[in-house]
């Protein structure tokens, strides 16, 4: 989606400046409040920040060894 200015909503903001990590900010709190400026980019995020992590090793979850009977 391209702005009024021609720019798409990642050129928007990759131009705006970094946020410090010690600035407390919540991840998901910042694309919820900022969903109105990104609304692409704020899905995007949503989705992938909601992917459960797994303390399974990826070499376990892939191997067939051990399964062979």
């Amino acid at each position: 989606m391209i702005s009024n200015n021609g720019k798409s909503q990642l050129d928007v903001y990759m131009e705006e400046g970094c946020i410090a990590i010690d600035a407390g900010i919540n991840t998901l709190e910042y694309w919820k409040l900022n969903k109105h400026r990104f609304p692409q980019l704020a899905i995007m995020a949503c989705d992938i920040l909601s992917i459960p992590i797994t303390t399974v090793a990826s070499e376990s979850s892939f191997s067939i060894r051990g399964r062979i009977y």
